[in-house]
């Protein structure tokens, strides 16, 4: 296609000039323009060229002038035709009226070309010739494509047979037009006269036919009816001349050849069609051509006899589908290698299978050699290879071929060659192509089957549906013993045990005969006599029939899971630092315990007991020591009880000892005073003596309970009324311990939500200089203000709180809320003290102390030298080492330290001079029965005393008397708090004493 633009130039330059210009620009079309830039026509250097050439009296006509007056366009088609070597040619329009007729066609009819110019064909032409002739231009300008058509034609010189080409000729803004170009058939083709057909030269034809010969008249009378031989006649010919062939012929069948006998008059062709016709052997095929004869309007009728061609056409037919559908079947495309050409074709099958659309022309053999995967490219050579040289007889290979999809599918390739040179050499080869890629994969993974068989850990047995075993793999040999050699053929019952009844063998049977499949654990007998427990998988496989065909058993060694089961399951039921029943034993003995106790009408009792202490001797030796003293005390509890009974440790310091058939109650107290006393006893754990003692509560069944849950919490609640009593002691259970168990809970639960709902708030007692009474400090106090309830003291709320671990949450907000109370006073003009905040024993092991002050003095921008922080005795003394670092930390951040309650823990000057304290507060235990008692009186001085000696701070808590304070003061102590000078006040309360 020419992408090059047209050259523009202008309608007003000659013809001449037109030439020059384009030769100029080297372009082969112009672009005709006017005045106005508007394009009117393309017009091409060669016709331009050949007008001149043809009519050089035009050279200085414009070419408008030359496109209105069609010279350009005649000069196309003169040109046409010159390059077809044809002189004879015509131009028509889409009516079939001639346009331009060349003088040398004129000439054949006798005429000149002005004298037809606007005639239609039938004017030169006979009428059926002329239909048909405008039948083939209508074809063309549909087609849009040039054909050429055999056409007889009668001149004035006589009939020739002739080529007609016949060309669409389509110009720009103009209605499509018709060339037509006339030439001599070959003379070969030609009559020896071509003025007429004599009856010789027919008879001639006749005897040179070996078929039925008809000529008829144009309304299918029999003129001539004849054969080469007579015997070739079915009737003879005075029984069809001068008939109708539709008189003759079948109804059918003369409908049949009417039709055709139109279609032959209305298209001039030659018309052949079939048919079947019974004759005397049977039904015949035949063969009718039909043919106008020239220059008449007769009809010649070729009949052939194709019965034979007909049935072996027929049977190729039938041998061709038969092989197409076997291959269908088979999945299989053929191919064809035309080895001198290089070409290669395959049928539909190939392509397809492939995901390509069928190629029906032969491709050139590389176009497939580059799809073959690069892994198979030698392989596939060499196979290719052995087959043309000779070596090998057939082609058989597999490798894998690009799809349409970009993956590789496998291919065998089949094939021999059929066709060899006198030399040997190869030239044409056929064969089959069978996508395997499936039938590949299955292999594949028949050989990681057979790989998996020989190499799993597991034993497996197959076994025909009598359970004779016909294959097993090394992993039966390696659990067994048995060699492969000694169980093939043997029935699977060589492997019993005998530790499982007849009854659990054909629970196998059942299953596997209507389930198919069985699982479970199995006990086997190895070859050494050995019993072995096995978890065994059996699976039945069907045949096509749904019929078992064999049995596949995977089993495996499970002794080391069995072993880790009983190790898991004691692991699960007892503990393991004492190795005695743990709680989930314990439960499932008390639950078994009750059930025979009610059907027995008889009693049990359980023992909760609690190593008094046991914390302290954990937390201060270490935790060897306390797990030692734990496995003790559990040998010395079972010392105590039957064989039958229970001990069971709970977890911790905790014990549960179940008694079962007891005759009475006070045969649970005997065991109780027993165990007491065994524990009274020294312990020696790595060579040093330690004694303790055990707190005991007992709940008998059904008294006390009828349920594992509700006995073993009423023994627990009995255990705690006897620590709280002093412990080393036992107690029963009695109601109205749960009455103050459930109290307790309620308390707890309500103190929950207190620190949820805000409901705690700040007390400030002041405290005094002794000597002139002036302010020098307040202690934040929390109280709980319940809102059913009232105000709850501190005394109730306090250790429930350290018991449930609320502590924490409540010194938290007691931090935060003091130092936001001192940033209030201080934004409003206030000159306040110092306040202290209690710091209880869960704070100060827990780790959150420091972190409680720091983070409440940063959000309210509070001094540490504005906080005192009072740590009891006894929690400072429980880990001296970790006490001093948090004090010490506290006072980096200037917070004064004071010890509170001092007088009623240790008191120890030995441990007090390596604490970073401030001050020493006196307990009020103290100071309340002075002066009334001596020994108080006593210990206050001396308190005194020693604070003074290691140059500390005294505070004397409590004070409510003249007497009282004087006493203080003249032995040294110079500050106090207490009811003689102010009772705990609410923040807006206190501010009066700021005000002064």
């Amino acid at each position: 296609m020419d992408t090059v633009p047209p050259t523009p130039i202008h309608a007003t330059l000659s013809l001449t000039e037109a030439c020059a210009l384009m030769l100029l620009q080297q372009t082969h079309r112009c672009r005709i323009t006017d005045d106005s830039n508007q394009t009117s026509h393309i017009l091409y250097r060669a016709d331009l060229l050949q007008l001149l050439a043809s009519e050089p009296s035009r050279e200085s006509e414009t070419l408008l002038s030359l496109i209105n007056s069609r010279g350009i366009t005649n000069a196309r088609y003169q040109r046409l035709a010159t390059i077809h070597q044809c002189q004879r040619y015509y131009l028509a329009d889409q009516a079939g009226r001639f346009i331009h007729v060349s003088d040398a066609l004129a000439e054949l009819f006798n005429t000149t070309s002005e004298a037809l110019l606007g005639q239609s064909a039938d004017t030169v032409f006979p009428l059926a010739q002329a239909r048909r002739l405008n039948q083939w231009h209508a074809d063309v300008l549909q087609a849009k494509s040039p054909t050429v058509k055999p056409l007889p034609f009668a001149g004035i010189d006589g009939t020739h047979i002739t080529l007609l080409t016949l060309m669409p000729i389509s110009e720009p803004d103009s209605p499509s037009e018709i060339l037509g170009l006339l030439t001599l058939a070959p003379s070969e083709w030609q009559p020896t006269e071509v003025d007429r057909i004599t009856e010789n030269e027919l008879e001639t034809i006749f005897q040179s036919l070996p078929d039925l010969f008809f000529r008829l008249a144009s309304d299918g009378t029999i003129l001539d009816y004849r054969a080469q031989q007579s015997a070739d006649l079915y009737m003879p010919p005075e029984q069809f001349l001068g008939k109708r062939m539709q008189e003759i012929l079948p109804c059918d069948l003369a409908e049949l050849f009417t039709c055709r006998m139109d279609e032959q008059k209305s298209t001039g062709e030659l018309i052949t069609y079939e048919y079947d016709l019974p004759i005397g052997t049977g039904t015949a095929r035949f063969e009718a051509r039909l043919r106008d004869l020239p220059g008449t309007d007769e009809i010649i009728v070729i009949v052939r006899n194709i019965t034979e061609q007909y049935r072996e056409h027929q049977a190729r037919i039938r041998a061709e589908q038969q092989l197409s559908l076997a291959l269908e079947a088979a999945k299989e495309g053929v191919w064809d290698w035309d080895i001198r050409a290089g070409l290669w074709s395959a049928n539909a099958r190939f392509f397809t299978m492939l995901g390509f659309p069928p190629a029906v022309q032969p491709q050139p053999i590389h176009h497939w050699n580059t799809k073959i995967h690069n892994d198979d490219v030698e392989r596939r050579k060499l196979a290719y290879g052995s087959l043309l040289t000779g070596d090998s007889e057939n082609l058989d290979v597999d490798f894998r071929v690009l799809n349409s999809d970009g993956g590789y599918q496998w291919v065998r390739a089949r094939g021999k060659v059929v066709e060899r040179s006198p030399d040997g050499l190869a030239l044409r080869a056929v064969g089959t192509h069978e996508e395997v890629s499936e039938r590949k994969m299955l292999e594949e993974r028949l050989k990681l089957a057979a790989t998996v068989f020989e190499n799993t850990a597991e034993g497996v047995i197959i076994a025909n549906p009598r359970g004779h075993i016909i294959e097993v793999n090394q992993g039966f040999v390696d659990v067994t013993g048995f060699s492969r050699d000694e169980v093939l053929g043997r029935h699977v019952r060589l492997l019993n045990s005998g530790r499982q009844a007849p009854a659990f063998y054909r629970t196998i049977w059942r299953a596997l005969l209507t389930e198919g499949s069985w699982q479970g654990e199995i006990w086997n007998r190895r070859k050494d006599g050995q019993t072995i427990p096995e978890w065994l998988n059996i699976n039945a496989v069907y045949d096509d029939n749904q019929q078992i065909s064999h049995f596949v058993a995977v089993f495996s060694d499970i002794s080391v899971l069995k072993r880790s089961e009983e190790k898991l399951d004691h692991m699960a039921h007892h503990d393991a630092l004492t190795g005695l029943p743990n709680r989930l034993m314990l439960q499932a003995r008390l639950g078994r315990a009750l059930v025979h106790a009610s059907r027995n009408q008889s009693l049990l009792a359980l023992l909760f007991l609690d190593v008094d202490r046991f914390k302290k001797i954990n937390d201060s030796m270490g935790h060897t020591i306390g797990d030692g003293l734990l496995k003790q005390v559990g040998k010395r509890l079972k010392s105590c009880v039957r064989a039958e009974d229970t001990v069971a440790r709970l977890g911790g310091d905790e014990f549960v000892v179940l008694l079962e058939n007891l005759p009475n109650g006070e045969a649970a107290a005997l065991i109780a005073e027993k165990i007491l006393r065994s524990i009274r006893e020294p312990f020696d754990i790595q060579g040093k003596e330690f004694y303790t003692t055990t707190s005991i509560g007992i709940s008998v069944y059904p008294n006390d309970g009828k349920s594992p849950a509700d006995l073993l919490r009423n023994a627990d609640t009995a255990m705690y009324q006897v620590k709280q009593k002093g412990r080393d002691s036992y107690s029963f259970y009695t109601e109205h311990l749960t009455t103050n168990a459930q109290r307790k809970a309620e308390m707890e639960s309500e103190l929950h939500r207190a620190i949820l709902n805000n409901e705690l708030m700040l007390q400030y007692q002041p405290q005094f200089n002794l000597n002139n009474e002036e302010l020098v400090g307040m202690e934040a106090l929390v109280r709980w203000n319940h809102p059913v309830k009232g105000m709850i003291p501190p005394d109730l709320f306090i250790p429930l709180a350290e018991e449930s671990g609320l502590i924490n949450k409540i010194s938290e907000w007691v931090c935060n809320a003091a130092c936001q109370q001192v940033r209030i006073w201080l934004d409003k003009g206030f000159r306040v003290p110092r306040v202290a905040v209690n710091v209880s024993g869960a704070e100060l092991m827990g780790g959150n102390l420091l972190t409680n002050f720091t983070s409440a003095m940063s959000t309210h921008r509070i001094a540490g030298s504005q906080l005192e922080a009072e740590i009891t005795e006894n929690f400072m003394m429980q880990d001296v080492e970790r006490a001093v670092g948090l004090v010490n930390e506290l006072r980096d951040l200037g917070i004064v330290i004071a010890v509170d309650d001092f007088g009623t823990g240790y008191s120890s000057l030995a441990y007090l001079k390596t604490l970073p304290i401030h001050r020493l507060k006196i307990d009020r235990t103290f100071v309340r029965e002075i002066p009334n008692n001596v020994n108080d009186m006593a210990i206050t001085h001396a308190i005194i005393a020693m604070g003074e000696s290691l140059g500390l701070e005294i505070l004397a808590e409590g004070i409510e008397t003249r007497e009282q304070q004087a006493f203080l003061r003249s032995k040294g102590c110079s500050l106090g708090q207490g009811y003689l000078f102010a009772r705990p006040l609410s923040a807006e309360n206190i501010e009066g004493w700021l005000a002064h």
